[in-house]
């Protein structure tokens, strides 16, 4: 993708130091190692600045005492004291045991027991799951716990190599199994088309799986070899602080300066993110990651057999490489274009009205000098306008959102140690809960919107089962963005001063340029790394360039 969007912004000095940064393209080189940890951190929806598509409009980003918001409580949840309760490990030694009398029981018989024994695999995927994501809910907020870690990568690895293998079998057997010996199961026992869709995916991954020895190797060693690498990785942006006026602040707080009034403190907050990730190392651990992930995926994508960089997820989501094609090409012809337009808009509002002469790309994400009703918006006002959102479209929409309050489901202070972005965990056996940084800006209304979307989706597919629960890709968005919508008209319609909407309109723009011609430079810029890494380890710079190349 050749993107016009990096030649709207100036590329002239804004602070004396760091003369390098001030080249032509110089910014745009410190942009790419901001996005090498992004690109890393999931790209997904967060009220962080960077990593979230939004903005906020305070004259000085005002922060939230963390102490005033919900964590969520895993104790009234799980029957576990703590990351070290010994009931976990006798768990999972429960669960090895299951699994290997599974394998036992069904491994060969599938083509006559294939009912029984996929309620069965269900029933041990759900309880696995549930130990699993005790775990992952506990690491999410604790990256930078060293004792945590480590006990967590210990029963990860316990649950990789004592419970996972043993389920192997499934996946193999089904996609190795003549269709005539399916047809006949599935008219035999007309409950089995209840499994149609996990049916289905098994036998759209039969070609690329490798055999079960090997498939057991890569799964044994996942949590010491490409998971290493990124989890060290999160530790390493966790324990990272930005200094701002003689302040330390992590990296969710440092990015709320990026949506300041001040175009100075929107410069000072880019310098000190610049300063700060590499004071930190962070654009070397990223780099390292980068270069661990997309090179075991190279061998691994070779040896699977896929043709093309995206099939392997396209199988996944049951969409074929051409149809994404077509989406790619669609929005680099007009979304780009469209973004490239809105950015001259919004250069030309600030000139106006601001009188900002130098548009650069720390001003991407500038609140315009609009009459505005954006302000600091703290915990219970931001769950009273989700609510009533919510209930002007779906009254059992609020009834769930209520659900995960009450249940204290919701993880939301913006916290050294958490991991980044914004997400949502759960299945039906540990129902939902939601992970946040909400520092009471605009966006993170909205960005608890979009998670409670999330949420709520997951909720309401709980009755297909665990094994038939996710949604693709293709679809899973869909809810969270809706969820977001819900709010953003609600707030729309209760605006009714002239300036205020055009305000609220071209705020929600700065998210969609975000949410669209983004993720088509982070597609370009990740197909130029695996397309690098195929012909050997890539130096840390050649990653500034290939960023530079994808704006």
């Amino acid at each position: 993708m050749i993107s016009p969007v990096a030649s709207v912004f100036s590329t002239m000095p804004h602070w004396k130091q760091g003369a390098r940064l001030h080249a032509p393209g110089g910014r745009f080189t410190f942009a790419a190692r901001i996005y090498l940890f992004l690109l890393l951190s999931c790209l997904g929806f967060s009220c962080s600045g960077e990593i979230a598509n939004g903005e906020g409009t305070d004259t000085t980003p005002a922060r939230l005492d963390p102490r005033t918001l919900p964590r969520y409580n895993l104790k009234r949840h799980f029957p576990y004291s703590s990351i070290f309760d010994p009931a976990i490990d006798r768990d999972i030694e429960a669960l090895s045991r299951r699994a290997r009398e599974f394998k036992e029981r069904f491994k060969g018989t599938l083509e006559t027991t294939l009912l029984e024994a996929l309620i069965k695999h269900e029933q041990l995927d759900e309880a696995v799951d549930f130990v699993d994501y005790y775990i992952a809910l506990v690491a999410a907020v604790n990256t930078t716990n060293e004792e945590i870690r480590k006990r967590v990568n210990q029963l990860e690895s316990a649950i990789a190599a004592d419970v996972q293998p043993y389920r192997l079998f499934v996946n193999l057997e089904l996609g190795a199994m003549p269709e005539a010996a399916l047809q006949k199961q599935m008219a035999a026992n007309g409950n089995l088309s209840f499994y149609s869709g996990f049916l289905g995916a098994a036998r759209r991954r039969a070609p690329y799986v490798l055999s079960e020895d090997v498939e057991r190797a890569l799964l044994v060693r996942k949590p010491m070899t490409v998971q290493v690498a990124t989890e060290y990785y999160f530790k390493q942006l966790g324990d990272a602080t930005f200094d701002m006026n003689g302040e330390k602040l992590i990296l969710s707080m440092i990015l709320a300066f990026i949506m300041d009034n001040s175009q100075e403190k929107r410069w000072a907050a880019q310098k000190a993110v610049k300063q700060g990730l590499e004071r930190h190392k962070i654009t070397n651990f990223a780099a390292l990651s980068l270069n661990v992930v997309a090179g075991s995926w190279h061998m691994e994508r070779k040896e699977r057999g896929y043709k093309r960089l995206r099939s392997s997820r396209n199988v996944a989501n049951n969409v074929s490489d051409e149809t994404i094609d077509a989406l790619i090409h669609a929005g680099e012809t007009v979304a780009v274009s469209l973004t490239k337009r809105y950015f001259m808009l919004k250069k030309k509002i600030l000139k106006n009205r601001a009188g900002v002469e130098v548009f650069d790309f720390a001003d991407r994400l500038a609140p315009l000098p609009l009459k505005s009703t954006d302000r600091l918006y703290d915990w219970k006002e931001s769950t009273r306008i989700v609510r009533d959102a919510y209930k002007s479209f779906s009254p059992t929409m609020a009834l769930m959102f209520d659900k995960l309050l009450e249940e204290e489901r919701i993880d939301a202070p913006a916290v050294p140690g958490k991991r980044t972005p914004a997400c949502y965990l759960g299945t039906p056996t540990t129902g939902p809960f939601i992970i946040l940084e909400h520092v009471g800006q605009p966006r993170c209304v909205e960005t608890l919107a979009h998670e409670a979307g999330h949420a709520i989706h997951s909720m309401l597919s709980y009755e297909q089962g665990n094994l038939q629960l996710a949604p693709p890709l293709t679809i899973a968005e869909m809810a969270s963005l809706m969820g977001e919508r819900i709010v953003f008209n609600d707030l729309l319609r209760r605006t009714t001063d002239p300036e205020e909407r055009l305000s609220h309109l071209l705020r929600y723009l700065d998210g969609w340029t975000s949410t669209v011609t983004r993720q088509l430079m982070f597609d370009d810029f990740e197909r130029r790394v695996h397309d690098a890494r195929a012909q050997g380890t890539i130096p840390d710079g050649t990653f500034t360039t290939m960023w530079k190349e994808s704006l």
